[in-house]
């Protein structure tokens, strides 16, 4: 491939510091790296704000004003919702524009659901192209925008050594203390198995939804758990790595969860996961995955979980059968990404 500095550059808006950890930042900066990577110059923009609500920011316009005439533009649409109305139209009329859906705003649990969605799909509306990162999404974005087969570029995922013999009583959570993420609920359930061996990590950020993470501790605290269950707060890379390898079960109680790059990840490190509904196990059927309804209440959860920790054997078949699911790699993944930023036909 030609360097990067022989392509065109694109230009990714980021709502906020890019080196942040969650599902969205993590997607944009993979992406950035990867298209670098295929000889695809890339300029991440900066958009500080209170996203998705800050409306007329000072400074915005200046660091639009920036990315030269005729540049693709890629918009997180976090960010891209938030943008004053003649800033992001300005921008449309001298760049091409495409707006990536992580997740509908109107899901993430923040207030105002039914305002945030009538402006997202406005502001969508006045891009040139939008693709989402799951099935999930791409159907009900495509629904709202009046678009039928809306594009889908999923995360891609690592290849990384499976994990060695595991330890079924290992339980690992991954998400940040949220109310969306619902680990209280995993905190009730296992409550009701403390007659059983078992310990639980906790992998996520305590500062997202401080009152949410304080309920949470406090559960831990009110049951007899401190001693069990063990919060890390946020990993980087290769602590989560050794995070994973550690572990026998992912569990993932997530009342609403768009695609869940943590649930793909988990399965390529060969554990098994015990997951709600999400866009990386659509369609997925496999020894690995224990399915859990979205509104499973802590009583059928423990139920579950009692299952899991006296099943003989029961996390040696993670590795085996999670080996058998085949995710697309990040270069593929980017690679399509160009073709669709190419094919000017499309959005």
């Amino acid at each position: 491939m030609s360097p990067a500095s022989d392509k065109k550059a694109l230009f990714w808006l980021s709502p906020g510091p890019p080196q942040q950890r969650t599902g969205g930042f993590l997607y944009n900066a993979r992406m950035v790296q990867e298209l670098s990577a295929l000889g695809q110059g890339c300029v991440v923009v900066v958009l500080d704000g209170e996203w998705p609500f800050p409306g007329a920011v000072a400074g915005h316009r200046s660091v639009l004003g920036q990315i030269p005439d005729g540049a693709t533009v890629i918009a997180d649409g976090l960010c891209w919702t938030g943008l004053n109305a003649d800033a992001r139209r300005q921008l449309c009329g001298r760049c091409r524009v495409w707006v990536v859906v992580h997740s509908p705003l109107d899901k993430e649990g923040a207030e105002g659901a039914s305002e945030l969605a009538d402006l997202e799909v406005k502001a969508i509306q006045t891009a040139h192209g939008v693709w989402a990162t799951s099935i999930p999404t791409a159907s009900l974005m495509g629904a709202r925008l009046g678009r039928l087969g809306l594009a889908v570029i999923v995360p891609g995922t690592d290849a990384v050594p499976m994990a060695g013999q595991q330890d079924a009583c290992s339980l690992l959570t991954v998400g940040h203390l949220t109310a969306r993420k619902n680990q209280i609920l995993l905190i009730e359930a296992l409550a009701q198995c403390k007659d059983l061996e078992w310990t639980l990590k906790v992998v996520g950020s305590d500062m997202r939804a401080p009152d949410v993470a304080l309920e949470i501790k406090q559960s831990v605290a009110a049951f007899g758990l401190d001693g069990r269950v063990d919060f890390l707060g946020e990993l980087n890379g290769p602590e989560m790595g050794e995070a994973y390898r550690s572990a026998g079960l992912l569990i993932h109680t997530a009342r609403y969860e768009a695609y869940g790059m943590v649930l793909t990840e988990a399965l390529a490190h060969g554990l098994s996961v015990m997951s709600t509904p999400s866009g990386a196990l659509d369609g997925v059927q496999n020894a690995a995955l224990w399915p859990i309804q979205a509104d499973i209440s802590a009583d059928n959860l423990a139920l579950k979980l009692r299952a899991w920790l006296t099943r003989s054997g029961v996390a040696d078949t993670g590795p085996a059968a999670s080996g058998a699911i085949l995710f697309p790699t990040w270069a593929q993944q980017a690679g399509a990404l160009l073709a669709l930023l190419e094919d000017r036909s499309t959005g």
